[in-house]
């Protein structure tokens, strides 16, 4: 609803509960001489104002909460006290506290590793693999073991 709207419309309002200054009550009047919309809105906020001045006020007894208390059904007393001393004891323990932070923790660290790795390409291990320096620059170096490969495609 636009501004404009929504301003007639609590002009409406406050007309219609005696509240409208004479300043509002004209530029009300002027607004609904230009928008059969806002006439038809009007109409029945008024058919509304008046159904409602024809309701009955009825007051609530100050005991109602515990009328509707003492109709419904009575829990059963051994089962409400077992609920609660389950709750308690589960709440109490911190070994089952810890217990629940511990597991969730691990749920989260195995969430986060699996989607971590799941974007991971596979690594591919060649045939050969390892540090090799050559012959010559070895005079600080120790050698622990050498080989001699002969592989096809290795130069």
């Amino acid at each position: 609803m636009s501004d404009s709207r929504e301003k007639y419309l609590e002009l409406m309002h406050a007309e219609l509960d005696g509240e409208a200054t004479d300043r509002e009550l004209a530029t009300l009047r002027e607004h609904l001489a230009s928008d059969l919309e806002a006439q038809r809105v009007r109409a029945e906020l008024a058919k509304l104002a008046r159904v409602l001045r024809q309701v009955e006020e009825v007051e609530i007894p100050g005991d109602l909460h515990t009328s509707i208390l003492a109709v419904l059904p009575p829990l059963r007393a051994g089962l409400k006290a077992d609920a609660q001393s389950r709750s308690r004891w589960r709440l109490r323990s911190p070994f089952v506290r810890y217990g629940y932070a511990l597991a969730a923790g691990l749920l989260l660290g195995a969430a986060i590793t699996g989607v971590a790795f799941r974007n991971l390409a596979p690594l591919e291990k060649p045939d050969v693999y390892g540090t090799m320096a050559a012959l010559e620059n070895t005079t600080h170096y120790i050698a622990v073991e050498q080989m001699k490969l002969t592989a096809p495609d290795l130069e």
